[in-house]
């Protein structure tokens, strides 16, 4: 990894922090401008190090998802400044990260080393899992149950698939993947909880503070992954 991507990655670090710390006081566009600026630096990061890439093919793939990733966090973003428009942004945003965990699917295929029937039953036991602590837990989706269990489905087939790839055949790149991959899947799993269940103020803010530095681990570290492929 270039000099120039250490760069990137502490720039984008002393942004998400400044997120972090602003969220509650600035105002939401001030606050929406920090998140894209935050998001356009993994995007900036995938882009320097897809030149380093070996595999073009996987490593333009898992630059689309990054830049779904980017849009989508966007578009929620916008949930905040429209509100009378905040479902339709919820999809939209969801829609976005839906197609990039695809994209990030198809990218770490590539990798696979594990038989498809276990990623599949693994995946299937996540999926498990997850519903049984959104029933534990009281989480209520209402009317966004199906959008939101199709996308679980999605995060669990792409946790569920590096999750396989490293275990079958270990290699610092694959646990990278999968770090990220466990990342996001904890960013989005927290966010269930700050979207559809009632908590304390100073619960939400914990869980919003983990939920956005885990979002920011996993997309970086993907970002990175790109020039190890």
């Amino acid at each position: 990894m270039s000099n120039l991507a250490i760069i990137i990655i502490i720039g984008e670090t002393i942004l998400m922090l400044f997120y972090l710390i602003f969220y509650y006081r600035w105002g939401s566009k001030t606050v929406l401008g920090l998140k894209a600026a935050t998001s356009l630096g993994f995007v900036v990061l995938g882009l320097l190090n897809l030149k380093q890439a070996n595999e073009l093919r996987a490593g333009t793939t898992v630059f689309i998802g990054l830049v779904c990733g980017f849009l989508g966090d966007i578009i929620l973003g916008f949930r905040h400044l429209y509100r009378s428009h905040k479902r339709e942004l919820f999809y939209g945003g969801l829609l976005l990260f839906f197609v990039g965990h695809v994209v990030y699917i198809l990218a770490f295929l590539s990798l696979r080393s594990g038989q498809g029937f276990l990623i599949v039953l693994v995946a299937l036991v996540l999926l498990a899992v997850v519903y049984l602590l959104s029933r534990h837990y009281h989480i209520d989706y209402g009317d966004a149950k199906n959008a939101v269990f199709a996308y679980m489905a999605v995060s669990s087939l792409l946790l569920s698939l590096v999750f396989i790839n490293v275990i079958s055949a270990y290699s610092k790149l694959k646990l990278l993947i999968f770090i990220g991959a466990l990342s996001f899947v904890i960013s989005d799993f927290l966010l269930s909880f700050i979207y559809f269940r009632k908590m304390s103020r100073p619960k939400i803010r914990l869980f919003k503070a983990v939920n956005i530095v885990s979002y920011y681990l996993g997309q970086t570290l993907f970002a990175v992954s790109i020039c190890l492929m």
